[in-house]
């Protein structure tokens, strides 16, 4: 199963965690291992030690009422023996070592300390650890007592559990710890393969496929669930592009057709061609189409998060005021400018005025007569007002008036001019400068602009003419 799942490799998921549990495994044994070692032959020699002061002590409350220790004085494992300071010779010993020289040749103090064996001691007996005391003995005089014991009992059991636990139990644990961790980790990545496979096998023609779920509410659920969400999002991207493309293909084409056209009817009839008139077309398709790739290479540079704002002080008014100017020169709708106040903010004064000539143009296409404009400053920021006395837009296209080539209804046909991308470019533009755009209708279609300006960066007020 690992070889289908291809997770056996060296420097996969599986393996690097199966490595580190069985590491992290390993390095706590011979932590514990070692502490418990220590602990143990601490204990051992502790025990040793007390046994040791425990003899002298018997021994020295002995002599202090004349009693030498005897044979089976000393308890398993030990020996006591009393040496007198002056010419250090044996006065007595406990059975085990009877006859042997000193213990020692150090004199300890009145306090019980740790003494070292001496040579002629050690060449006859296997004990290898002493203490001893300093006392005054009834009928003795000054004398010292030993007692001894061997440790070879406390290095044979410290050596045991070093090799039970670092040649039995530590290779145990590490086999174990890395079969388990083998098992469990293939087992909770089979659903992430699972996801691997089903996402690989997903090309741009098939967004539409959704990768499995698994049961539960873990991690590896909440990736595919993400993983289904991101293909959502690639799939509707992929549809907009698409839709882009062919909406922007159909646009173009129109204009293209146009100008073909009038270039096939001169080179057909030269003589029935009125040049003025078919220059003149030519001319407004060619604008038109100057117009829509100049929309389309803005829009491309805001995928591309490219459109570059170069800041500067925008008087807004002034804007309005220039586009009011412009339809009034037009003259097919009057224009209400009596809620254009003084309002500057910083931003681009180019990019600021196109979308402002957008909404100008859109409020002027669909004017039944007269279009407003306003501009104030708010605690929200500075607001645009451009609205139109036309039938509105239906409240449901709202949501959707914004995207590209997006129409508010069906009345936006070809011969309005407008390609549907104005609004969006709005949008664009007014995102690039932090700010919003809505539209609501009173009861025509009223766009509302709000960008971000200061309270002290208002400029004088314009005419309002």
């Amino acid at each position: 199963m690992a070889g289908t799942l291809g997770l056996h490799r060296r420097g996969s998921v599986r393996f690097n965690v199966t490595v580190a549990a069985t590491t992290i495994a390993a390095a706590s044994i011979l932590l514990v291992g070692a502490g418990l070692v220590v602990v143990v032959h601490r204990t051992l020699d502790s025990q040793i030690v007390a046994t040791l002061n425990r003899e002298l002590a018997a021994t020295k409350a002995g002599l202090a009422e004349g009693l030498l220790p005897g044979a089976s004085a000393a308890a398993p494992g030990s020996a006591i023996q009393v040496v007198t300071v002056i010419g250090s010779s044996v006065v007595a010993s406990s059975g085990s070592i009877q006859g042997l020289p000193p213990i020692s040749q150090v004199l300890p103090g009145s306090q019980a300390t740790v003494v070292p064996i001496s040579r002629a001691f050690a060449a006859r007996s296997t004990l290898n650890a002493a203490r001893g005391l300093s006392v005054v003995a009834v009928h003795y005089g000054a004398v010292v007592v030993y007692a001894a014991a061997s440790t070879r009992d406390v290095t044979s059991t410290t050596r045991l559990l070093i090799l039970q636990l670092f040649i039995l139990v530590l290779p145990s644990v590490i086999v174990l710890t890395s079969l388990i961790s083998w098992w469990v980790i293939g087992r909770a990545l089979r659903p992430v393969e699972a996801i691997r496979r089903e996402v690989d096998d997903i090309s741009t023609t098939a967004l539409t496929h959704r990768v499995s779920i698994p049961p539960g509410d873990d991690e590896i659920a909440r990736l595919a669930a993400t993983m289904n969400s991101m293909l959502s999002r690639l799939e509707g991207a992929s549809l907009q592009q698409r839709r882009f493309v062919a909406d922007a293909s159909h646009e173009l084409r129109s204009p293209l057709a146009s100008i073909m056209m009038q270039v096939e009817l001169a080179q057909l009839h030269p003589e029935s061609v009125n040049v003025e008139q078919m220059t003149g077309i030519v001319a407004d398709e060619a604008g038109r189409l100057d117009r829509l790739v100049d929309d389309l290479l803005l829009l491309a540079k805001a995928d591309e998060q490219a459109i570059v704002v170069s800041e500067s002080d925008v008087d807004l008014d002034d804007l309005l005021l220039a586009e009011a100017s412009r339809l009034r020169s037009v003259g097919r709708v009057s224009v209400e400018t009596t809620g254009i106040g003084p309002v500057r903010v910083r931003g681009d004064r180019e990019l600021l005025r196109r979308a402002i000539r957008n909404l100008v143009d859109n409020a002027e296409r669909y004017a039944t007569s007269s279009v407003r404009l306003g501009c104030t400053a708010s605690p929200a920021g500075a607001i645009v007002i451009v609205g139109d006395d036309g039938k509105g837009i239906a409240p449901e296209l709202h949501d959707t008036l914004f995207q590209r080539f997006a129409r508010g209804d069906a009345s936006r046909v070809r011969g309005t001019g407008g390609t549907g991308l104005g609004l969006s470019i709005v949008a664009e533009i007014i995102a690039a400068h932090h700010g919003t755009v809505t539209v609501t209708n009173d009861p025509g279609a009223v766009f509302q602009m709000v960008l971000p300006c200061e309270p002290d960066d208002e400029a004088p007020a314009g005419d309002g003419s």
